[in-house]
């Protein structure tokens, strides 16, 4: 990893990651620089050495661990302030941007993810670990493996605390694509039949998912079994997605 970085020129430090050379960060240039780097180096192997570099370095420190989740920096006083317009991006999010890291990095994040969910305390502030692992997932351009990173997040929601599960299935809309939706519905209807507690969670995050009518129907007809048991203050968020969701065909039955 440290060969990486430095042809990158970037430095991971105590409280933040910082781009060398005062320059703003191009994530296409960086991807495509990665990219030249480990093709340069023996592609795959190299890039299992990175990753394995990045989870030694970051894995057992907290301050390092966010550190590479915080805003990308371009001078020591950017570092510091994290109040730049540019610094959305994180050395994480860019490194997921490269193919031949993404897989391993992602598994890594998901461990992790898991580890702090039940461990961090302060899991509802917003620089908690869970949520800054979270950020690392959403709105990214391409997933190499996309089937598998949804069939993953639906495995952690059910061994995760309550407070975490909720805050995963509402990142699902941010996280997983269109084709993978279908993975994501199986999940929550059977989710919807036992657990009371994620109603509305998963009723926020279904009206903001594209279901065809087939996923439509099969999520409708456990909804439509729930609703007599749904607490009068949730009833807002169901017959919402019921009304979205109905068509000329189907709005007899809701």
């Amino acid at each position: 990893m440290d060969d990486l970085l430095k042809a990158l020129d970037v430095t991971v430090g105590a409280t933040s990651c910082l781009l060398g050379g005062g320059a703003a960060v191009e994530p296409t240039a960086f991807r495509r620089d990665a990219m030249r780097h480990l093709q340069a180096c023996g592609g795959e192997r190299a890039a299992l050495k990175v990753v394995q570099g990045f989870k030694t370095a970051v894995g057992s420190d907290d301050n390092k661990l966010r550190a590479v989740l915080a805003p990308l920096s371009t001078t020591q006083q950017q570092a510091q302030a994290h109040c730049n317009s540019n610094m959305g991006e994180t050395l994480t999010k860019l490194l997921l941007r490269v193919d031949l890291l993404q897989p391993e990095l992602i598994a890594f994040l998901l461990e992790k993810l898991c580890e702090y969910g039940i461990n961090d305390s302060a899991s509802d502030s917003s620089d908690s670990f869970p949520r800054l692992l979270l950020n690392q997932l959403r709105w990214l351009n391409h997933v190499v493996k996309p089937a598998e990173l949804a069939s993953r997040l639906m495995e952690i929601i059910p061994i995760s605390p309550l407070g975490l599960q909720k805050e995963i299935i509402l990142a699902i809309p941010e996280i997983v694509g269109d084709a993978e939706h279908k993975i994501v519905v199986c999940s929550f209807v059977e989710t919807l039949s036992t657990t009371v507690e994620l109603f509305v969670p998963i009723m926020d995050t279904l009206s903001n998912l594209n279901l065809d009518e087939k996923l439509l129907m099969q999520v409708r007809e456990v909804v439509l079994d729930r609703l007599p048991s749904v607490d009068l203050a949730d009833l807002p968020v169901v017959i919402r997605f019921l009304l979205q969701s109905a068509t000329t065909a189907t709005v007899s039955q809701v």
